[in-house]
C-alpha cells in the first residue's frame, strides 16, 4: 500500500499522544488522480483556484487504498456553502441538521461540505442524551476530522500537492483492518446512534475487525437506536443489505444482535418455530441479493422484507388454526398481523407493504393455481417477485419444487405450449374433484 519507510513514520505517529497530523507525500503512496473521478477533481480543482482549501475525504480514499472499486467521491472544503453554490451554476444546497452541497454533473453528484467544528461548538444538542440536532458549525480541517465516524473514514488527500493527511491514525488502521471509532466511543455513537449500524455495514463490506474499544460499545448500546428516526434507520437498512455484502451483513447483524434490535418480532417467532427451513430460506435470499448486485439487475428491498416476515407469516397461521376460519381467510388475517409487525423501529413506506401483501398473497394461488386464474396471476404486477419468492421456498426445503417447476415452464412456453399446459391441469384438477 505504502513505502517501507513510510510505514515506519507511522508507527512512530501510532505510539504519539498528541494530534499530529502525519503527511504522506506523494512518492510514498500509490493514490494518483487517475483514480479519482474527473468530476471530483473539477470540483477541487475550482475551489482551489478561487482561493479556498480542498480536499477529497472519506471512504474513496479509504477503498482507493485497499484496491476497491468507490463511486462515491465525496470533498471537503472551508467555503461554506453559499460560497460553493456561487461557484457551481449546477449545485444546490441540502439538508437541516448537516448543510451540504450537491454538485451535479450528468453522470454523478459531488458531495461537498464545508469543515466542521468541534462538537462543543455545534449548534443544537441535546443536553440529555448527548445527540447532536445540528452541526452547521463550521471550523477548520484540523476540527473537522474530529467530526468524522472512523479513523479510515478520516483520510484526506490534498490535490494540491497530492498528498495525504492522516490526524488520527486511520492508515495504521487500514494496514491491520481494524474499524475504530474516532474519540470517545459511547460520546460518539451517542451523538449519532446510526453509527452503530454503520460500524457493522462497513466492517462487513470492508472484511475489518472491530477495535476493541469499538466493538464493546456496538455490542451493548442498541437501545440509542431507538433516538434515531425511522426515516434515518429505513436508509440505513437499505445500505445494509442492498450493496452487495448482503449475507456476511446479516451474521454481523445476529452476533451483534443488531437483527433482534430492528426486527425483535422475527427473531422471536425464528427462535419459537425453530425451523432450519426458515433460516435456508434467508441465507437464499441473501446470496440472490448479492448475487443480482453483482450482476448490476435491479434489487426490490420489498422483496427481501418479505422473505424476513414470511415466517412470521405462517406462525401467526399455525396461532390462528384453532379459530373456525375458512383457511383463505386465516391466511389473510395472518398477512394482517405480521404487516402490523413490521413497524417497530424502521417504518416501512406503504409501497413496500403493499408489495410484501401481494407476493404473500400469490403464494396460495401459485401452489394451487386454479385454470381461470392462471392469466390473471401471471399478469399481476408482483408476479415475477412472487414466483422468484415461490423458488426460494423450494430451494430452502419447504415446499416440493413441483408449482415452481410448472410455472416456469409456463413462462417460458409458447402460446401452444401454455394452452396444453391449463389443459392438462384442467384435466388433473378434474380428476382429483371427482374422486
Amino acid at each position: 500500500m505504502f513505502s517501507r519507510n513510510i510505514w515506519k513514520t507511522l508507527t512512530t505517529r501510532a505510539q504519539q499522544s498528541d494530534s499530529t497530523s502525519i503527511v504522506v507525500t506523494r512518492k510514498n503512496h500509490p493514490l494518483s488522480r487517475k483514480h479519482i473521478s474527473p468530476n471530483a477533481l473539477k470540483v477541487l480543482y475550482r475551489l482551489q483556484r478561487a482561493g479556498y482549501e480542498a480536499y477529497l475525504v472519506g471512504g474513496s480514499i479509504r477503498d482507493i487504498l485497499l484496491k476497491q472499486a468507490t463511486k462515491d467521491f465525496d470533498v471537503v472544503t472551508d467555503a461554506h456553502p453559499e460560497e460553493i453554490r456561487e461557484l457551481f451554476s449546477n449545485s444546490r444546497i441540502i439538508g437541516r441538521r448537516f448543510r451540504l452541497v450537491h454538485i451535479n454533473f450528468r453522470e454523478e453528484i459531488i458531495e461537498c461540505s464545508t469543515f466542521r467544528a468541534h462538537q462543543d461548538k455545534a449548534d443544537t444538542q441535546d443536553a440529555s442524551q448527548g445527540e447532536i440536532q445540528s452541526d452547521n458549525t463550521f471550523g477548520s480541517i484540523e476540527e473537522d476530522v474530529w467530526r468524522r465516524d472512523f479513523t479510515v473514514n478520516a483520510l484526506y488527500y490534498n490535490v494540491k500537492d497530492f498528498s495525504i493527511v492522516d490526524y488520527t491514525g486511520g492508515l495504521m488502521d487500514l494496514r491491520h483492518r481494524v474499524m475504530r471509532i474516532i474519540g470517545d466511543p459511547l460520546k460518539r455513537f451517542t451523538e449519532d446512534p446510526v453509527r452503530l449500524l454503520r460500524a457493522i455495514r462497513l466492517a462487513a463490506k470492508l472484511n475489518f475487525s472491530m477495535h476493541p474499544d469499538t466493538e464493546v460499545m456496538v455490542r451493548t448500546q442498541h437501545a440509542l437506536l431507538s433516538k434515531v428516526p425511522s426515516s434515518r434507520l429505513f436508509h440505513e437498512w437499505l445500505k445494509l443489505f442492498f450493496h452487495g455484502y448482503a449475507e456476511v451483513t446479516y451474521r454481523k447483524m445476529l452476533d451483534y444482535g443488531y437483527l433482534d434490535a430492528l426486527l425483535p418480532t422475527v427473531t422471536k417467532v425464528l427462535k419459537d418455530r425453530d425451523i432450519a427451513t426458515d433460516q435456508a430460506l434467508f441465507n437464499r435470499a441473501l446470496k440472490a441479493t448479492d448475487e443480482r448486485f453483482a450482476a448490476g439487475q435491479s434489487i426490490n428491498p420489498g422483496f427481501l422484507m418479505a422473505v424476513f416476515f414470511w415466517p412470521v407469516v405462517c406462525w401467526h397461521e399455525a396461532q390462528l388454526c384453532h379459530q373456525k376460519l375458512k383457511p383463505a381467510v386465516r391466511f389473510m388475517r395472518a398477512i394482517d398481523l405480521a404487516l402490523d409487525e413490521t413497524t417497530h423501529l424502521i417504518r416501512l413506506p406503504s409501497r413496500m407493504l403493499h408489495m410484501m401483501r401481494s407476493m404473500w398473497r400469490m403464494q396460495k394461488h401459485l401452489q394451487d393455481p386454479k385454470v381461470r386464474r392462471v392469466d390473471n396471476l401471471y399478469a399481476q404486477r408482483y408476479f415475477r417477485a412472487a414466483y422468484d419468492f415461490l423458488e426460494l421456498r423450494a430451494e430452502s426445503g419447504e415446499i416440493r419444487f413441483k408449482w415452481p417447476h410448472w410455472w416456469r415452464s409456463y413462462q417460458a412456453g409458447s402460446t401452444k405450449a401454455r394452452m396444453r399446459m391449463l389443459r392438462k391441469l384442467q384435466d388433473q384438477q378434474h380428476a382429483r374433484r371427482s374422486k
